[in-house]
């Protein structure tokens, strides 16, 4: 049975393929009884809330429990996730990175929809965690964050399932293929040469100094079988082994820290993506890589510095949900 134990703390719904019923399409102050939407668990830990003395509550409608929790409790359990500085201080950057990490496991172990909770968090974490807060005066900062980012997801996943593709976002040709990102390979070239792949130029531009490549055999088995044994990422049977390609593209981060948001969202997609298809056989990594680079292209954080790449940065920042 789904518990709860602050009415602000699980006010959680992603959607599934149906679309929610009636009573769980407004915002969580409209709904009687939140719990009846609520279809995974709290941001924290059963254990956490006994030890910071806050008790579990059944999904009884007749016993949903409403009002602010108390600071102290709600600082304990922010603590036991090592999401304060002090006591009075929220970690907003390890508040962030727990987000991330909340939205990729709620998608990975229960199969939740990937981009619904990827943009109910993003839209949390921006509304709520880079900027001040109002509220009454008995909230401390805690309660407010957390109940701000609850009412979020909420709201947010309420509205994206029935979302209607605007006029603005069916762009042209040209301006989807634009190569405006510039986006660092993932896997060394000379290693890719000596795997079998050609690489051809594309173009030059000497104004923003930027030189486009283009790759051959990169679809290919042998070529990709190649590139994965050097970096250790194929197993004994030739799968995939995710926790080390994953690890591999976590450096890859670390040396281009710009593109860390796109990363994490571009994991979470495409590991769900790709589930069902789990663990991927070398012949497919292709498509699977495919995914990640097309994902992080839309999100794309450094584009070059020209009026065309702008507007191509510009379409995607406002359709980029409808583009995965």
């Amino acid at each position: 049975m789904l518990r709860i134990a602050v009415l602000h703390l699980f006010v959680l719904q992603i959607l599934t393929i149906e679309p929610p019923p009636p009573e769980c399409r407004g915002p969580a102050s409209t709904v009687k009884n939140p719990l009846q939407c609520c279809i995974f668990g709290p941001l924290f830990r059963d254990q956490d809330f006994k030890e910071c003395g806050i008790e579990l509550q059944s999904d009884d409608e007749d016993k949903v429990r409403h009002g602010i929790p108390d600071c102290e409790s709600q600082i304990c359990l922010m603590s036991k996730n090592n999401l304060m500085k002090d006591d009075d201080t929220i970690d907003k950057d390890a508040l962030n990175v727990f987000m991330d990490n909340w939205a990729f496991s709620h998608i990975i172990n229960f199969g939740h929809n990937n981009k619904s909770t990827l943009n109910a968090v993003n839209e949390a974490k921006n509304k709520c965690i880079q900027k001040e807060l109002p509220g009454p005066s008995e909230a401390c900062e805690a309660n407010k964050i957390v109940f701000c980012i609850t009412s979020t997801i909420f709201a947010v996943n309420g509205q994206l399932e029935h979302k209607v593709k605007p006029e603005k976002c069916y762009g042209t040709d040209e301006l989807e293929n634009r190569r405006c990102c510039i986006f660092p390979p993932f896997f060394n070239r000379a290693v890719a040469r000596e795997c079998g792949a050609g690489f051809a130029l594309m173009s030059i531009d000497n104004k923003h100094n930027v030189t486009n490549m283009r790759r051959h055999l990169f679809n290919s088995c042998d070529h990709w079988r190649c590139i994965l044994n050097t970096y250790s990422i194929l197993d004994a049977e030739e799968n995939v082994n995710n926790e080390n390609y994953f690890a591999h593209l976590d450096k890859w981060t670390a040396l281009n820290p710009e593109f860390n948001n796109a990363m994490t969202d571009a994991k979470v997609y495409c590991r769900d993506e790709f589930r069902a298809n789990m663990p991927v056989k070398v012949c497919d990594f292709f498509e699977y890589q495919k995914c990640i680079r097309h994902n992080i292209m839309v999100s794309c954080p450094k584009v070059i510095n020209s009026p065309e790449c702008f507007e191509w940065k510009e379409f995607y920042e406002e359709c980029k949900e409808f583009f995965h």
